[in-house]
């Protein structure tokens, strides 16, 4: 048999090549810079990492052109630095595992449809964005989405979408509970309107005080609120009372910067700590304060009071228009290994942040698409009861149960002989055969 070790350009050990002879393996190294056609029957192991996934080893496969059933791993890293006894028994017992598939599998990259889904309907800025990348859009009031492939099918319309992206809304509400005696005094103002309110006023010995609550990382307050780094020289005293304050955006750093120099004051603490009332003349806001690292209160009174609203991302209601019995969890935590506005359905992505940004990551994801075989079993889980009558069933024994947290059916590739047995009694219709569909065309088993 003939064996392509790949994935190493050094020396190996003397375990690794001594086995492959005494089996009377004929092997070749083949390193990835240094790829070359490989023998129909040739066995390709990756002398890798446990950790590499089936989609990996099936992308591996269509770059080399051979069948993902003769590409197999095994777990060099984490074996080398073991006895060399331990090494050569594992070897050993991973060789006499390779055995020939009796099915052909073709490896092949499949790309979504080009044409995203918006939900809910009515953002001109991301229309005329995706307008631009040429992706088409579509926005409907009702529809339900069922998964097909590596594409979403939207119903009743009949349109396939490669992509879906959700539309937050925003709920704003005032960072502090707000006395109606205060709100009496006139003299408390939106952020948005402020410049404009300031515009029209003396700025003369002037008090203005702002109260941000956390989390609140919206740039676009955030910009408005170190732009009023130019109202000190002019005599105006400026009092920003947040629980934090948001640099981590490009040039915020050195905007705070200039802000602090300029005299704007940034005390950081609990707005839980701050108390209102209207002055005696009703013509002010009387501020009180304990610092986060002072045991006395602060006193001030405010010409003008700006409550920043606290500012709370809604998603639309997807689970209820994805036909899925996958759990749809949409606010995901940082991740490395995910896209940006990703979630864990894949082409499923959320609209927050930079819209030219997420129109990149949604096109980048359509023009890679993903690495898919024919010709093998194909288990849906999101269908499956696990009613086990494919197990039962199965002459050859190639049907099992995997998994640790979630259980599942597994084939076994190379015990299956392709009988469709399984395909024909699943009561819900979760096994199919991508060989036998190709050839049946739309008579599913």
């Amino acid at each position: 048999m003939q064996v392509a070790l790949f994935g190493s350009d050094r020396s190996l050990p003397l375990w690794v090549t001594e086995e492959l002879e005494r089996m009377a393996f004929s092997f070749e190294v083949v390193t990835p810079e240094k790829t070359k056609a490989l023998l129909p029957s040739s066995f390709v192991v990756v002398l890798g990492s446990a950790l590499l996934t089936e989609d990996e080893v099936a992308e591996l496969a269509l770059r080399l052109g051979v069948n993902p059933l003769r590409v197999a791993v095994f777990p060099y890293e984490e074996v080398r630095d073991l006895p060399e006894e331990k090494c050569r028994t594992l070897w050993q017992g991973f060789l006499r595992s390779l055995v020939p598939p009796k099915i052909d599998v073709a490896a092949q990259r499949v790309t979504p449809t080009r044409r995203v889904l918006l939900y809910p309907e009515g953002d001109e800025r991301l229309c005329e964005a995706f307008a631009r990348a040429r992706i088409p859009v579509v926005s409907f009031p009702s529809f339900v989405l069922s998964r097909k492939g590596v594409d979403f099918h939207v119903m009743p319309h009949d349109i396939p979408v490669g992509a879906c992206v959700l539309i937050p809304s925003l709920q704003e509400e005032p960072p502090v509970v707000l006395p109606r005696e205060v709100l009496d005094t006139g003299r408390v103002v939106a952020l948005e309107r402020l410049p404009q309110v300031l515009g029209l006023s003396s700025l003369r010995k002037m008090c203005v005080v702002l109260l941000v609550p956390s989390p609140h990382p919206y740039p676009e307050d955030w910009e408005r609120i170190f732009a009023l780094a130019s109202l000190p020289p002019q005599g105006a005293q400026v009092l920003v009372l947040a629980e934090e304050v948001f640099v981590a955006r490009e040039g915020f750093e050195e905007a705070f910067r200039r802000a602090r120099e300029a005299g704007v004051l940034f005390e950081k603490l609990p707005l839980s700590r701050v108390s209102l009332s209207p002055s005696l003349d009703m013509r002010r806001v009387v501020v009180t304060y304990t610092p986060e690292n002072d045991p006395f209160p602060v006193r001030c009174e405010a010409h003008w009071l700006v409550p920043v609203s606290r500012k709370t991302c809604v998603l639309p209601p997807f689970d209820k228009v994805l036909l899925s019995d996958r759990e749809v969890v949409l606010e995901l935590p940082e991740n490395p290994n995910l896209l940006p506005f990703a979630t864990n359905i894949p082409g499923v992505f959320v609209a927050w942040g930079d819209v030219e940004d997420l129109v990149v990551t949604v096109s980048r994801y359509l023009e890679e698409g993903s690495i898919q075989e024919e010709g093998r079993v194909r288990v849906d889980a999101e269908r499956c009861a696990l009613c086990l009558t494919c197990l039962r069933s199965c002459p050859t024994g190639a049907i099992g149960l995997s998994g640790d947290l979630k259980r599942c059916i597994a084939v076994n590739e190379a015990l299956c002989a392709r009988c469709g047995i399984c395909a024909g009694l699943c009561p819900a219709k979760a096994i199919t055969f991508e060989v036998v569909h190709r050839v049946l065309g739309n008579h599913r088993l």
